[in-house]
C-alpha cells in the first residue's frame, strides 16, 4: 500500500453510456408500484442497522483558481461509501474523488478522517480509498455470487437529506451483462448523495454498489416506479482487486471496431438473425490483427462458447487479463476459421469498440434458429495463414 496520498491519473476512457449516472446519489424508498410483502420491512430493519455501521460519507474537495479574485475557491462533492475489509478500505464513487486535493470521510460514529486514494476506475465509476483507522466494522460480502432477479434489496447510504425512515427497499428486476461487469437494474429510488451506497440483501450482505439511475425508466416499467443501477458484487470484487494492486483496472484489449453480426436465413431474407460480431476495422499490430482477423469477418466463438453480440465479446475481452490466450472462431465468406488470440493490454486513451445497448446475459438462442447455428458450426475449418491461395480468395 502507498502510504502517501496521490492523485489518480486522468483517464480519457469515458463512462459507458449504457446508463445515465446521477452522480453524488439519499434516502431510498421502495418503488411506488412495488408493494412490500408483510415481514420484508422487519427482516431488513436489522440488516440495515448493521450495515449503517459500515457506511460512510465521502467528501471530495478541490481547489479552483478564481481568476477574478486571484484566490483559490474550494468546491466539494458528496457521495456515500462502504468499508469492505478490516484494513480500512472503502469503496465509493470515482466521480466524486477523482482529481481531488483532499478526501474527507465521515464515519458512522461521527469521526472525520482524511483518506488516501488508492485507485480509480472511470469506466465503472468505482474508487478505492484507505482510511487511517482500522476499527470500523466491515460490511460482509454476499455468500452467493450474485443477487437473483426478483430478490428484495435495500440501499443504505448517507445522503444530503439524512437517513430514510425505515428500510429503503426495491427489487432486482434485471441483470445486464456489460463489458465492464454485471449491472443490476433495481426499483430502488435514488437521489443526490447515494452514489457509492451499498445494496444489501436481507442478511445485511453486500450484493452491489449503487452507481446511478436511469433518467427515464424502461418502456415496460410499471408506472410511477423508478429504475436505478448497481454494479454486482462479484464484478465489484474484480475491479477492487485491480485497484488495490495497480491503481487502475487492467482490461483486455482486442483492437477492432465492431458491430452486431447478422446471418440471413433464405426463408426470411428481410429478417436477419443477429449473432456474433462483425469486424469493421482492425488496428494494425493489434492482438486481433496478429490473430488473423480482417474487416468483414464474423466472429462467432470465444473459448468454445457462442458469441451473441459485441457486448458479449467485449465482456470476455475486457474481463481477460492481458496475456491471456483465447480460442476464436470466425467466418469469412462462408468458411470457418479457427485461431488463437493473445489478449493485449488496453491503452488508457483507446476505446475502439463501440457496442450498442445492453444485452441480457445468459440468454440462449431460439430453437427456430438452430439451423442457422448448425450452418455456422458445419463450415469447413481453416487455420489463418495456412494457405496463401485461401487467403487470396477471401480478402477482409
Amino acid at each position: 500500500m502507498n502510504g502517501h496520498p496521490r492523485r489518480a491519473a486522468r483517464s480519457r476512457i469515458p463512462v459507458r453510456a449504457a446508463f445515465v449516472l446521477l452522480l453524488a446519489l439519499p434516502a431510498l424508498r421502495a418503488g411506488a408500484s412495488v408493494p412490500v410483502p408483510p415481514g420484508i420491512n422487519r427482516s431488513f430493519e436489522a440488516a440495515c442497522a448493521r450495515a449503517r455501521k459500515s457506511v460512510v460519507t465521502v467528501v471530495g474537495q478541490r481547489e479552483h483558481e478564481d481568476l477574478r479574485r486571484g484566490q483559490g475557491r474550494p468546491t466539494r462533492s458528496l457521495a456515500s461509501g462502504v468499508v469492505i475489509d478490516r484494513r480500512g478500505h472503502v469503496v465509493t464513487a470515482a466521480s466524486v474523488v477523482r482529481d481531488c486535493d483532499r478526501i474527507q470521510v465521515k464515519l458512522a460514529d461521527g469521526r472525520a478522517v482524511t483518506a488516501i486514494l488508492l485507485g480509480v476506475d472511470d469506466a465503472s465509476d468505482v474508487a478505492l480509498l484507505e482510511l487511517p483507522v482500522t476499527d470500523v466494522p466491515a460490511l460482509r460480502w454476499a455468500s452467493e455470487p450474485s443477487a437473483p432477479v426478483g430478490a428484495w434489496v435495500a440501499a443504505v447510504g448517507q445522503g444530503n437529506f439524512g437517513p430514510a425512515q425505515g428500510p429503503n427497499l426495491g427489487t432486482v428486476q434485471r441483470r445486464y451483462e456489460q463489458p465492464l461487469g454485471s449491472l443490476l437494474l433495481l426499483t430502488n429510488e435514488v437521489f443526490p448523495g447515494y452514489s457509492g451506497a451499498p445494496a444489501i440483501n436481507d442478511k445485511g450482505e453486500l450484493i452491489g454498489l449503487v452507481i446511478g439511475r436511469l433518467s427515464e425508466p424502461p418502456a415496460d416499467w410499471s408506472e410511477g416506479s423508478t429504475a436505478s443501477f448497481a454494479l454486482a458484487a462479484d464484478d465489484l470484487k474484480t475491479v477492487l482487486e485491480h485497484l488495490e494492486r495497480y491503481g487502475r483496472v487492467r482490461r483486455g484489449f482486442l483492437g477492432v471496431r465492431m458491430a452486431q453480426g447478422e446471418v440471413v436465413d433464405s426463408s426470411r431474407p428481410d429478417d436477419p438473425f443477429k449473432i456474433g460480431v462483425r469486424v469493421e476495422e482492425v488496428l494494425a499490430g493489434s492482438p486481433a490483427a496478429q490473430a488473423g482477423l480482417k474487416p468483414g469477418d464474423l466472429v462467432v466463438g470465444w473459448n468454445g462458447e457462442t458469441l451473441q453480440s459485441p457486448e458479449d465479446l467485449m465482456r470476455r475481452v475486457e474481463g481477460s487479463p492481458p496475456g491471456t490466450t483465447a480460442a476464436l472462431v470466425w467466418v469469412r465468406a462462408d468458411e470457418r476459421f479457427d485461431g488463437k488470440l493473445v489478449v493485449g493490454a488496453k491503452p488508457d486513451d483507446e476505446l475502439l469498440a463501440s457496442p450498442g445497448a445492453p444485452a441480457s446475459g445468459g440468454s440462449t438462442l431460439p430453437r427456430t434458429n438452430e439451423d442457422l447455428l448448425e450452418r455456422v458450426r458445419s463450415l469447413r475449418s481453416k487455420t489463418p495463414g495456412a494457405s496463401a491461395d485461401t487467403a487470396g480468395r477471401h480478402p477482409g
